[in-house]
């Protein structure tokens, strides 16, 4: 009840190249649809995403400002393993 932003992170670092992206579908009150995400809107309904990183050692964000009249009613947040040799979290050295 006491937050005012909300933030979806991960962090990732491997030796080899890595993309981990993040991504939120998110609905206003007369169910209009918003995708973010790095084949989407950055910026959109009080929400902004930190951009497309393709490189280990990199961070992506998704924040939402909850104080904002524009804030969706609801938020759906994902994450892909894009790029690891498998397709899995655990390929990757350190991902949180």
């Amino acid at each position: 009840e006491k937050a005012k932003v909300v933030r979806f992170f991960t962090y990732w670092n491997d030796s080899k190249r890595v993309d981990v992206d993040l991504h939120a579908q998110m609905f206003d009150k007369d169910r209009k649809a918003v995708h973010i995400g790095w084949n989407g809107d950055f910026r959109n309904m009080a929400t902004a995403m930190s951009g497309d990183l393709t490189v280990s050692n990199s961070a992506e964000y998704i924040d939402v400002d909850l104080t904002s009249p524009d804030a969706p009613e609801l938020v759906m947040f994902n994450i892909h393993d894009y790029h690891s040799q498998n397709g899995r979290f655990s390929d990757i050295r350190t991902c949180f």
